[in-house]
């Protein structure tokens, strides 16, 4: 998939500007932008992209979350992700 369609996917189903994007990723707003426009995304961007399209499956992020309760809702309780929320096995 494009990362650019990915990046927009995501923002559309929580219904997050470029701006709540870009404090979900640590990023800054024209980053986002840049990224939508085709720039690829680093490793740790793609990691935190595809934890977010999970915590969305999984139903723990929902629209109307900001980007700090779908950190913390990623995370878990105990503040750690697990190794399927990275990715890992």
């Amino acid at each position: 998939m494009d990362t650019d369609a990915r990046i927009k996917r995501l923002r559309a189903a929580l219904g997050w500007q470029q701006w709540a994007m870009a404090e979900f990723l640590g990023l800054s707003q024209p980053s986002v932008a840049n990224i939508e426009r085709g720039q690829p995304e680093s490793g740790p961007v793609s990691r935190l992209l595809h934890m977010l399209e999970a915590a969305i499956a999984r139903g723990l992020a929902k629209p109307g979350m900001t980007p700090v309760e779908c950190l913390q809702a990623i995370a878990g309780e105990d503040g750690e992700a697990d190794d399927e929320d990275w990715g890992g096995q």
